[in-house]
């Protein structure tokens, strides 16, 4: 999914730069909202999330520029919102994509059919759940909040505990500090790779996460060869850290669902758990060796 555009104008102030992704975000996150058969579409639901995602990615770049760094109440409004789409996309990751590698000698047996038809029905529910989410009064006014959020609080006269003089400084410049303090909190918790346990992994998945949220976000302010690798180098990362984060989960998710049926295939989701984890390394391994595009010195 492309990032929102920001103003091209290395001389915009940040205040123009947050209202643009802002507005970009809102949009995204609305658009998915209203697409067809949101609830039993897999893709279609994976896009609202990570729109939602997005938007409060986007809106933790705007605590910068609040006076205490606090967190702005929309942002709670959107991760209960997420939370409530989060379980029916963790369970079509399980079906499609864990369950749907498993070699057909351990699929033959009983106790593991059966754990898959169970899983199968478990994922229908959460479909279910989705749309009546979506329908919630609450979940309603929250994307009416954030369609109107931009505007109101980011007009020439914002209201609201801002920071005027981080909103009236260069973007290139805001977006530097954000970059890097992303960039250093992602770093402290990938040179320990390879000893993290699955919290910690999951810990360092988020904050890799943001940092590729906020990198895609400010890109427009540091354009360049280097950027693209960068960009690159941190999405294959993210890719590795969450194929190595389910299938770390897996193992009890399954077995939560149906004991007799999951262990069968502990072994089996160990070698890939095992094997994934090598891949995340390798892929932390080149996105260490990226310069970060936005340090010109």
């Amino acid at each position: 999914m492309p990032p929102p555009p920001v103003p091209p104008d290395q001389a915009a102030d940040a205040r123009e730069c947050f209202a643009a992704i802002a507005r970009a975000c809102a949009a995204e996150v609305l658009e998915a909202a209203e697409l067809p058969g949101l609830g039993d579409e897999p893709e279609h639901l994976h896009r609202l999330r990570v729109a939602i995602r997005r938007a409060r990615a986007a809106l933790s770049l705007f605590r910068v520029a609040t006076q205490e760094n606090r967190r702005l109440p929309l942002a709670r409004e959107l991760r209960r919102l997420q939370r409530r789409l989060g379980a029916a996309r963790e369970w079509d990751v399980l079906v499609d994509e864990t369950l749907a590698a498993l070699p057909p000698s351990l699929r033959a047996r009983p106790a593991a059919g059966a754990l898959v038809r169970l899983a199968e029905a478990r994922r229908e529910e959460g479909r279910k759940e989705v749309r009546a989410a979506l329908h919630r009064p609450d979940s309603i006014a929250t994307l009416r909040r954030l369609a109107a959020w931009p505007g109101r609080h980011l007009g020439a006269a914002p209201r609201g505990p801002w920071r005027e003089d981080m909103l009236a400084a260069p973007a290139a410049s805001v977006a530097a500090e954000v970059l890097e303090a992303h960039h250093r909190k992602a770093a402290r918790l990938g040179r320990k790779l390879k000893r993290l346990d699955t919290p910690a992994l999951h810990r360092l998945r988020i904050r890799v996460k943001k940092l590729r949220y906020a990198a895609e976000f400010l890109a427009p302010y540091a354009p360049g060869r280097g950027t693209k690798r960068y960009l690159a180098a941190l999405r294959d990362l993210q890719q590795a850290l969450g194929t190595w984060h389910d299938l770390a989960i897996a193992e009890a998710r399954l077995a939560a669902l149906h004991p007799a049926g999951a262990a069968p295939l502990a072994d089996w989701l160990a070698g890939h758990e095992a094997a994934q984890r090598e891949v995340a390394r390798q892929a932390w391994r080149r996105f260490a060796r990226r310069k970060r595009f936005w340090d010109r010195t």
